[in-house]
């Protein structure tokens, strides 16, 4: 950490804050072999109006020593650096040289990035909500961009992991983990991922190609591991719109347009249970092309399901 640059010495005082620490100012000056006038400005002008409506770091005159709510950077999905680079953006916006009304739009526009922060993984429609898992997404946010290992119980397992990405599925939230142990990339639940210890261990940028690959994904049925099925599709005119408007996935394209409305679409899947069940919610309206083994795999749901009754 280089005391002379003001993002990381901002930086330091935060995760210092954030972990319980009082910090005054002539300790901290000695600490960082700079001036006890420094520190105070870090405060006064940096600090402490980040966070001036819900008063999270305030001054404690008994102890003579600046402190905060324990752990409030791990109610946030921004980094002790990103938060130290917002605070000198809204010093900067308070400048008297600055135009004349942007501290309001600044303000504005931050207090619009922690909503959508906030926000940031829901979505119209019939989606899970991660209220009652929060912070385990927080966790495993941050230790997604600093590519750390993390520590966590799973189904009430003891785990080692890489978490990759954390995605939705059908309107489920799943993450997307490497487990050293057998090395395997595997889908987690993220409701059922508990007790997160982010460790200090990094692993790069190794399993790169792994979260590009999981783009492709449909449900939590995709293995990146196998090698793609195409699958060939005829959607009527009662449906083709809507695949047209919404894709079934990023691999599909439009084939043939037909005269009647209808469409020939083309795909790639992993496993032939990522795209059965869309077929048979849209069915009689949706037939199968290719693969001959998928058109088989429906037909005998269909047989199971009537011979039921």
């Amino acid at each position: 950490m280089d005391p002379a640059n003001r993002i990381e010495r901002l930086a330091f005082i935060l995760e210092n804050l954030s972990k319980g620490n009082a910090i005054s100012a002539p300790s901290l000056a000695e600490q960082l072999n700079t001036t006890k006038k420094i520190v105070q400005t870090d405060f006064k002008s940096y600090l402490l109006p980040l966070f001036e409506d819900e008063k999270i770091i305030y001054y404690d005159y008994s102890s003579k020593a600046y402190h905060a709510t324990p752990g409030f950077l791990n109610s946030t999905f921004l980094s002790a650096h990103e938060w130290a680079v917002i605070a000198i953006l809204l010093n900067k916006a308070r400048d008297k040289y600055a135009d004349i009304d942007l501290l309001d739009k600044s303000k504005a526009l931050f207090e619009k990035l922690k909503h959508a922060l906030h926000n940031e993984f829901y979505a119209f429609g019939p989606i899970e909500r991660y209220d009652d898992f929060k912070e385990e997404v927080i966790l495993l946010t941050k230790a997604i961009k600093a590519k750390r290992g993390v520590h966590c119980l799973y189904n009430n397992k003891e785990r080692l992991i890489h978490p990759l990405e954390i995605l939705n599925l059908e309107g489920y939230w799943y993450l997307i983990v490497y487990e050293p142990r057998d090395e395997k990339v595997k889908t987690y639940h993220l409701n059922s991922v508990k007790s997160i210890e982010v460790l200090e261990e990094s692993f790069g940028n190794i399993h790169a190609d792994v979260v590009m690959r999981f783009k492709r994904a449909i449900t939590a049925y995709f293995d990146p591991e196998t090698e793609p099925i195409v699958v060939e599709l005829y959607a009527d005119a009662t449906v083709a719109k809507y695949f047209e408007r919404k894709p079934i996935s990023i691999t599909q394209r439009i084939m043939r347009k037909h005269e009647d409305g209808g469409c020939e679409l083309e795909l790639s899947i992993a496993d032939f249970m990522e795209i059965i069940p869309t077929i048979q919610r849209y069915m009689p309206h949706v037939k199968v092309i290719s693969p001959q083994a998928l058109k088989d795999a429906i037909r005998k749901n269909v047989e199971s399901y009537m011979g039921s009754e």
